[in-house]
């Protein structure tokens, strides 16, 4: 194999991981979405979080495993991770409006 076969692959190899970065950047945005959505119908339950926080551990073990395969370090990482953190502390709003929810039905 010559260095034009492997700088072929490399291309392809940086091709499907920058797709498998923006399929996972369009689920996290989904997320959000989602997490606006419930609060704007008024849908702030702790079903709703538990659904959420499987939602969350999802989108982690995606990052997770496409990052294990990025030796070539994406710029695109800095970005999801920065992401996640955002999903995170949504989730964390949520859940804190959800268990407030709770207390006041009691």
């Amino acid at each position: 194999m010559g260095k034009r076969d492997n700088d072929t692959l490399s291309e392809l190899f940086k091709k499907d991981l920058e797709k498998e970065y923006r399929e996972l950047i369009e689920e996290c945005n989904e997320f959000l979405e989602e997490i606006r959505r419930n609060v704007a119908t008024g849908n702030i339950t702790q079903t709703e979080v538990s659904e959420l926080e499987e939602a969350l551990d999802a989108l982690e073990r995606w990052f997770a495993k496409i990052r294990g395969k990025d030796f070539l370090r994406s710029s695109a990482q800095q970005r999801i991770d920065r992401l996640i953190v955002r999903c995170r502390r949504a989730l964390l709003g949520f859940s804190e409006k959800a268990q407030l929810n709770t207390l006041r039905s009691r």
